[in-house]
């Protein structure tokens, strides 16, 4: 199973919850995962960052978008999957503003307090 987390890349407040969803997804779902960590470090050029996104949509069974921060890379991400009929879980921090445009087209994203929250959620959704 290929799963591909999205999210700002620009909070750091929220980098402790990809790694902690990093290891939760690849122990219990033995999942190849991608998350913003990973294109923090990738050093190749515009072209190739869009390539590898859209690349990263393809292969994914499964997008866990996080939608607490905004983000525009995210967001054509999000629109390219919905094009490619591909599964997205939208997640959110408890009191984040999410944008309008995200919820009208994905729906209400699951509001989580705690990262244990969010866990359990996501092992009744993946």
């Amino acid at each position: 199973m290929n799963i591909l987390i999205t999210g700002s890349t620009m909070e750091e407040q929220i980098q402790d919850t990809y790694k902690i969803l990093y290891d939760f997804l690849t122990t219990t779902f033995n999942a190849k995962v991608h998350t913003p960590l990973d294109t923090i470090k990738f050093k190749g050029t515009n072209e190739e960052r869009v390539k590898r996104a859209f690349d990263l949509v393809d292969i994914a069974d499964v997008i866990v978008a996080d939608v607490s921060y905004p983000s525009h890379g995210q967001g054509i991400e999000l629109h390219y999957a919905l094009t490619k009929n591909k599964k997205i879980i939208l997640i959110a921090k408890e009191n984040s503003k999410v944008s309008g445009v995200v919820t009208g087209l994905f729906g209400t994203p699951f509001y989580y307090n705690s990262t244990d929250d969010l866990i359990k959620f996501l092992n009744s959704k993946i």
